[in-house]
């Protein structure tokens, strides 16, 4: 099982991003909600193989890999599309979720929502 701290980290990040959302600060939120995606994504790959993701894994791997359900891998792939190389091999570099503003912010939100409520599956 995932250490405790992986899942706690992730609701701080969540819960700072949206802080930073409802203040408008569309740049700190994403990198907040992209590092709170990443950190779900290796906690739920620890729980499926019961071994840390690799440190250069992007999020289609580690979607593919953990069993995600197809709409729910599909929701990871469109918020976190990489825009480069640097980006596919997980780098935290803002995505495309930056230029889309707050909308996509909330799309983010929702993923991460749905993802957490996944790892209480396991």
């Amino acid at each position: 099982m995932a250490k405790g701290w992986d899942i706690r980290s992730v609701k701080k990040d969540l819960e700072l991003a949206r802080k930073y959302r409802s203040k408008g600060d569309v740049a700190v939120a994403t990198l907040l909600y992209n590092k709170a995606i990443s950190g779900v994504m290796r906690s739920l790959y620890y729980r499926k193989t019961g071994r840390h993701a690799p440190p250069d894994a992007s999020l289609a791997y580690l979607s593919s890999k953990t069993s995600l359900p197809d709409e729910v891998g599909e929701y990871v792939r469109a918020v976190m599309e990489p825009e480069s190389e640097a980006e596919e091999l997980g780098s935290m570099e803002l995505s495309e979720t930056y230029k889309g503003g707050s909308g996509n912010l909330l799309y983010m939100d929702g993923l991460i929502k749905r993802l957490l409520d996944y790892t209480n599956a396991y």
